[in-house]
């Protein structure tokens, strides 16, 4: 229940509710209600207060008052998430007393109050970042807004490339909410001159690349290098260590006259195969090209929004919590609700999804329907991008890291297009494997692959039984009914054909 300094608890909530009708609420503004309050002590201007927080801790959100005031004098304290479509209730405690059933479910048993009025949020996600109001009541009244801001951060990825005789090494790390500082040291702890490249996505996914000739960062005690991400808000350091000795010494030995000679010879017998093969090439490319491009064309198109699905399985609406009176739903319903719920955050992705199917050649739309299934959206994710249901398991779309080598970091294009070529060397597989099949089954047998391997799939006799093999028994029905909802939101279908 809210309240807003009026006499009656009731009343408060019933003329808050009116105002909010006629009120839009951002992030980073300062709302005053215009309802008849009591004597006011403490009100707060200019921009909200910021506490930054790393995904997976508890934040503590303060509620600072006139310090001549006693505590005990405040019978009301509530806090409230004010950004959003409409108010949300995080903790209320009235005469000492917490009011649980008032407060939305997705607060409830994570939050705790102190006698100071500071909120204790525990375990926090991606999903906690807003505005809050604490508003205390008693002789006076106080309102506060705290700006929360949880930021994930992957673990920093350091490697070796040899780019026109030269050896490099790159540090990367990226970083949900915050933007990372990423360095490179010496094994004396000393910052090397490195370059740097940063990038924003929709979401405000930062991602950051050092880069230094090896030459130059050797240290002259050790062939030790440190690749370093710092966010400095929340006093967090990543580090990961690289010996390049071994490197080192190898370009090195290859740089003396032997060496250019032998480049020489090199570059001559590549410039004549070069010109030999180019229309083999040519002809390779273009051929790649159609495969890529029309990896699920056979006897027919298909038209994602007319692919037959049952949707969710009644063990997926259970482990989701949706009910009716008390008996768990299955269905398209079921998907469509899970797809809505992630559309926030699945939003922030929008333009990579978008770009990665046009490229690859696969519906944006069924893109976001994995990705929704299989990470709701990139929220359950621990903070080095892997889940927090299978450990193994990396980035949006979930990529095995036990048979793929990972590329990218956990919301980056890279990663999305690595699981959009996964799909669709998947779909050219059951087109080749499965030809008596439809093509709305292959489609289905590829999901299935996505999720159980391709023997698996492949071993069974008929598509009949096929998901009944998948996680909830509905793997493939599930991502198909949350893609039709997607492409209705923007995700493209590439004129929905695929």
């Amino acid at each position: 229940m809210l309240d807003s300094g009026l006499v009656s608890s009731d009343s408060a909530a019933a003329a808050l509710r009116m105002e909010h009708a006629g009120l839009l609420f951002c992030l980073c503004s300062v709302v005053v209600f215009s309802s008849v309050l009591l004597p006011v002590s403490a009100l707060q201007s200019g921009s909200p207060e910021r506490v930054f927080a790393d995904a997976g801790e508890d934040a503590v959100l303060p509620c600072h008052f006139d310090p001549s005031v006693s505590p005990s004098t405040f019978g009301l304290t509530e806090w409230s998430r004010v950004n959003g479509p409409s108010l949300s209730t995080v903790h209320i405690v009235r005469n000492g007393e917490e009011l649980e059933k008032e407060a939305t479910e997705e607060y409830r048993g994570r939050t705790a109050v102190a006698e100071d009025g500071s909120l204790t949020l525990r375990n926090v996600t991606r999903r906690d970042s807003a505005t809050y109001r604490c508003f205390r009541r008693g002789g006076s009244s106080v309102t506060v807004f705290v700006s929360l801001i949880v930021a994930q951060v992957s673990e920093v990825n350091v490697t070796v490339r040899e780019l026109s005789n030269e050896l490099v090494v790159y540090c990367e790390c990226s970083s949900w909410g915050l933007k990372p500082r990423v360095s490179l040291l010496d094994a004396e702890g000393n910052v090397l001159p490195a370059e740097s490249q940063s990038s924003v996505e929709p979401g405000d996914l930062y991602s950051v690349r050092a880069h230094l000739d090896l030459a130059k960062g050797k240290s002259k005690k050790s062939g030790i290098m440190v690749c370093q991400a710092e966010i400095t808000e929340l006093r967090l350091v990543k580090e990961k260590r690289i010996d390049i000795s071994e490197k080192l010494s190898v370009s090195e030995a290859e740089a003396g006259p032997g060496y250019a000679v032998a480049a020489t010879v090199l570059l001559v017998v590549a410039v004549v195969v070069i010109v030999v093969l180019q229309w083999k090439l040519e002809k390779l490319r273009a051929f790649c090209t159609r495969l890529v491009q029309q990896p699920l064309r056979g006897e027919e198109d298909i038209d994602i929004s007319q692919v037959d699905t049952t949707g969710a399985s009644e063990i997926t609406a259970k482990s989701q919590h949706l009910f009716n009176h008390d008996q768990p739903l299955d269905g398209v319903k079921v998907s469509e609700q899970l797809a809505e719920r992630d559309l926030d955050e699945m939003n922030k992705y929008k333009d990579i999804i978008n770009r990665v199917g046009e490229s690859e050649n696969i519906p944006p739309s069924l893109l976001a329907g994995i990705i929704s299934r299989q990470s709701l959206a990139g929220t359950k994710l621990d903070q080095n991008g892997f889940g927090l249901y299978d450990s193994n398991c990396f980035g949006l779309m979930q990529i095995s890291k036990l048979h793929n080598c990972l590329e990218g970091g956990p919301f980056s294009k890279e990663h999305v297009e690595q699981g959009a070529r996964i799909l669709a060397r998947l779909l050219r597989i059951m087109l080749k494997e499965r030809k008596n099949w439809t093509t709305q089954h292959q489609l289905k047998g590829a999901l299935a692959c996505y999720i159980l391997g391709e023997e698996k799939v492949l071993n069974l006799k008929d598509h009949e039984n096929m998901d009944s093999e998948t996680p909830c028994k509905d793997f493939a029905n599930d991502v198909i009914a949350r893609a039709r909802w997607f492409a209705n939101k923007g995700f493209k279908t590439l004129g929905n054909k695929y």
